[in-house]
């Protein structure tokens, strides 16, 4: 009993006033069992919920969950006819900034669908002639979703390509991801650089951050 009373009266200072225990003992007055066992069951109460807290945090299942998602790109891209990149041929560029925020939810369903509502999605682009060039869309999709360990991807078909993936944070409360791709002298398939006629190659370096936050309560 002693024991048990020892280790009640060091868990006892520690823990919160919310956690208070339902009897207070003082010097000279007798402890009952009842009330030490009471005692005990009212922290090992407040223990298992800590744990199940604690394991809630450390979940990382995603399933059901709507995060606010913004997405941030810059493109800086030049097109010659040149595909030795030599620097006499001076061709033509722009720099394209994307802004994206969505609504995502990732269904709890057996296709495991997410639906993605745009909330804003503008483009800005620089012209090599100094003109800014401003478009905007507004359009909803119906993506899927696959998660391994701290990854989610998005596809557009039921185990298609990825087309981006977003690493998970503890607890699921968030989502994030930074991408960099880079390429030169890719066959752009199209033949207006030059005198106009000839083959286009570009050099493209694209930068994005993405970023979601829980919205709903698990």
């Amino acid at each position: 009993m002693k024991k048990k009373l020892l280790i009640f009266l060091l868990l006892s200072a520690s823990v919160s006033a919310k956690s208070q225990v339902p009897y207070v003992f003082s010097d000279g007055t007798p402890a009952y069992a009842s009330e030490v066992n009471a005692n005990f069951e009212a922290l090992t109460k407040r223990l298992n919920e800590l744990e199940s807290e604690i394991n809630d945090l450390k979940s990382l299942n995603v399933a059901g969950n709507t995060y606010n998602l913004e997405i941030s790109t810059t493109s800086i891209q030049k097109f010659d006819a040149d595909s030795q990149n030599s620097a006499s041929d001076t061709g033509f560029w722009n720099i394209d900034l994307y802004v994206e925020k969505y609504s995502l939810k990732l269904n709890d369903d057996v296709e495991q669908t997410a639906t993605l509502k745009t909330l804003e999605d503008r483009t800005g682009e620089l012209w090599q002639d100094g003109s800014m060039h401003f478009t905007q869309f507004l359009e909803d999709a119906v993506l899927y979703w696959t998660q391994s360990g701290r990854s989610v991807s998005l596809s557009e078909t039921p185990g298609g390509s990825s087309i981006i993936k977003m690493n998970v944070a503890d607890g699921a409360s968030g989502l994030y991801s930074i991408f960099s791709e880079q390429q030169i002298n890719s066959d752009t398939g199209n033949d207006s650089c030059g005198n106009g006629s000839q083959r286009c190659y570009g050099d493209e370096f694209e930068h994005s951050t993405a970023i979601g936050i829980r919205i709903n309560q698990r």
